[in-house]
Order: structure tokens, then sequence, then C-alpha cells
């Protein structure tokens, strides 16, 4: 089952690190280091009895989305695109027969992404635990539909 609370604390430990610590080396780097904080908090993913399948599988498509948001250069709008890079990557995920819609929270993570990227007041921590609600908001609002009989689950 998702919790938020890994996801802040792995987003604090590994991408947005403090001012003494080792940054990544460049956007591409930044980008892996980000699409791996969330493909693996997002592997303890299930809907209903089935776990998501593809999660690790489909990294690469959060690595190159999140690669070219950071590389855009506007705050409000790299926000806009690292959310929406998100969104397409849990977009299409498999649980077990069943496949994932968009998430229903685009918009709102669309918000906070952007607050959290231009609020320059803003700690990590704040930064980090907005982003991660940000994320489990469009994670358990992603319906996944099942074939055969009508049969839908949210993501937990």
């Amino acid at each position: 089952m998702l919790n938020p609370m890994p996801l802040t604390q792995s987003l604090l430990a590994d991408w947005l690190k403090d001012e003494n610590g080792p940054h990544p080396a460049s956007v591409s780097e930044s980008a892996d280091v980000f699409s791996r904080v969330i493909s693996d908090w997002y592997a303890s993913a299930a809907a209903g009895p089935f776990p998501v399948a593809t999660a690790q599988a489909n990294r690469g498509v959060l690595t190159n989305l999140a690669s070219g948001a950071l590389m855009v250069g506007n705050p409000t709008a790299a926000g806009a695109l690292l959310a929406t890079g998100t969104m397409i990557y849990m977009t299409g995920q498999a649980f077990g027969p069943g496949v994932s819609a968009p998430p229903i929270a685009h918009p709102l993570a669309v918000g906070i992404f952007g607050t959290a990227f231009t609020e320059r007041d803003l700690d990590r921590e704040a930064r980090a635990a907005m982003m991660a609600a940000a994320v489990f908001a469009m994670a358990i609002t992603s319906i996944v539909t099942f074939p055969g009989p009508p049969f839908t689950a949210p993501v937990l």
C-alpha cells in the first residue's frame, strides 16, 4: 500500500540534497535519480489484489520526461512538466490484467509542483512533502480497469 512519508524521505535523501551534500552532476543524472525514487516507491502500489507489474520497467519513460522538464529553465514550466511526466508514467501501468487510467489529480499536482519549484522561501522538507503529496494524490486517483466483467479498482 502506498504511503507518502517514505516518498518524502526518499526525495529528501536522494534527490533534494542539501547545499552541503553531493548533487547530481547533470540534468540527466538528476532526472534519473528522480525517476528511481518515484519508481521504487510506486513499485509497492496495488489495485485490489494485483501489484503493479511495470513500475520498474517503465522507469525510462519517466527519466526521459523528467530530463526534458528539468531542462526547461522556467521553474513554473519545469514543475508542470515534471508533474505531467509523472502522470504519463503512471498512466498505462499494468496491475495483473488491468491497466491504469490517467490520474484525476494531475491538475492538482501541476499546481503543487509549480509551487514547490517557484517558492524560494520553502525549505527542502516542505518541498519534498509537497511533491510527495502530489505524487500520492495522483497515484490514488488513478483507476485501474480490468478486462472481462466491468471491474475497476483504485491504486493503493
